[in-house]
This record gives structure tokens, sequence and C-alpha cells, in this order.
């Protein structure tokens, strides 16, 4: 697999969590203020979050070695330096569970050895029930039985360069689950390494630096949200339907230091 362009990057980040004397963004207060970017941004299958945990299997000695990493993780898990875990050797199915870590949660590998991926403890309280959803996650995906209500799209210099997916799983027990993934869509994903470190603490400053109004509608009582932007940033919204559905689009086009123009925009499901 592709290895992390800049290794200062990766550095950068494990240091968010390791510990570090720099100032950073309060990234708590920024959650708090934009929860449907969080539900985005934390894609368990995202590009990102597979360079890094590639870069640390390369990093550390492990007993099991795997040779292609489709590591769902979560922001937490892309920013943790370690993930090797105590061995719990459940074997169910097609995977097993192998270790267990306190952001990721239950760490799965397949019987071939060529995937791994994880599951929250919010998915499954034990073992068994975290291969038997990710089996089921699997066998619904396959089906086609999900649902698209997120979409994250970034462009660089006016030009598509990734793509982003959040489907919504209901499972036979009840529980609705929604995980995210990259559609594969051969977009070019050259926001990489210092650029994509440099345009993901531009993207939390300007956002934590927006005000927002809310406002009612007097004829129909709808209650809106409106965005004053930071200085130097052009914030838009519109609708595109994709997939056969009506997507909301919040966009924020900037600029980093270099003059690359970064546009990254989130969708939300229109209520049907």
């Amino acid at each position: 697999m592709k290895r992390p362009e800049s290794d200062k990057w990766l550095n950068r980040a494990l240091e968010e969590v390791i510990g570090s004397e720099k100032p950073r963004t309060d990234f708590e207060k920024w959650k708090q203020k934009h929860p449907e970017a969080v539900g985005m941004l934390t894609s368990r299958t995202s590009r990102a979050s597979r360079e890094v945990l590639g870069e640390i299997e390369r990093r550390q000695t492990m007993s099991v070695k795997v040779r292609s990493w489709k590591y769902a993780a979560t922001v937490a898990l892309l920013c943790t330096g370690v993930v090797a875990a105590a061995v719990v050797g459940v074997k169910i199915y097609n995977y097993r569970v192998v270790g267990k870590h306190p952001e990721g949660g239950y760490l799965l590998l397949s019987e071939d050895g060529r995937t791994m991926t994880n599951v929250p403890e919010s998915w499954a309280d034990s073992p068994e029930q975290a291969v038997k959803t990710h089996e089921e996650l699997a066998l619904l995906k396959q089906q086609g039985n999900r649902k698209l209500v997120g979409i994250q799209e970034r462009k660089v210099n006016g030009q598509l360069d990734s793509r982003w997916f959040m489907y919504e799983y209901t499972l036979s027990d009840g529980r609705v689950i929604r995980n995210g993934e990259d559609p594969d869509d051969d977009t070019p994903r050259t926001l990489v390494g210092e650029l994509w470190d440099e345009a993901w603490q531009r993207y939390l400053e300007i956002t934590a630096a927006e005000s927002v109004t809310l406002t009612t509608d007097p004829q129909t009582g709808e209650v809106r949200r409106i965005r004053k932007p930071a200085e130097g940033v052009v914030l838009t919204t519109y609708e595109q339907v994709v997939q056969g559905h009506v997507f909301s689009f919040e966009s924020r086009q900037f600029a980093l230091s270099d003059g690359t123009e970064v546009t990254w925009a989130f969708g939300t499901l229109k209520d049907d």
C-alpha cells in the first residue's frame, strides 16, 4: 500500500496523543460546534487512516504481518502510535479477534491474514458480537441493503480530488450503524502528507472562527442556521443529487500557504 509522503506529518499527528508542549486547536470544542462534520471525518475506512496505520505497521515489530491493511479507524485511532493490544484469540467464521484497542475497540484479522479491521466497543460488547457485527455489515453491503446519508468531497485547485461516503445500516437485531468508506472512484487524491496536514489544521481554524446565527422563517416556522465565514474563506451552500437522493452541501474554499486552493464540502441527506 502507499505510505504517507511525509513522516513529519505522521510524527505531528502522533504528538497530538503522545504529548506535546506546542499549543494546538481545541478539537473538543470544534466537535461540539460541528457534529455533522465529525460524523464524516471519523470515517472508519478513510484513505488517511489506512496510510497512517500502514506507516505505523512499518515502524512496529509485530507478530502478525498483513499484506494489505484495510483498517477501519476512527480519528482517535488514526492519531495514536500504538495498535498492538492484549491478544484475545477468539476465532469465529472467517475473522478472529486478535486484540483490543482502548480507542479502536476489537481488532479483527481475516483467516488468510490479508485484511485487518476494527469494530468499536459501541457496536459490540463481546468478541463474538464484534465478529458477527462485522460480517453482517459486509453482507448488507454486498446485498446493497444500506442507505447513503452523508458525503464528503475535497477539491484541489478546482478539480475533484477525493470523495468519501457515509452509509447507514440496519442490522437484524434492530441496531442502526453508520459506517464510512472510500467509494474507490479513481480520484487523484493529491491532498496528502504536508498538504493534508496544513489543510486539516486550516479547516479546523476557519470553522472554529465562524459565527452562527439562527433565524426562523415567519411563514413556515423553519429554523435555519446562517454561518458567517472566517476571513479569506468562501462559504457556499448548494444541493446535489447523488445516487437518486438530494443532499444539502456546505462548502468552504480557502488557500494554503503555497497558493493551493482547497474546497472542502460536506453533504447531508435532506429529509424525504
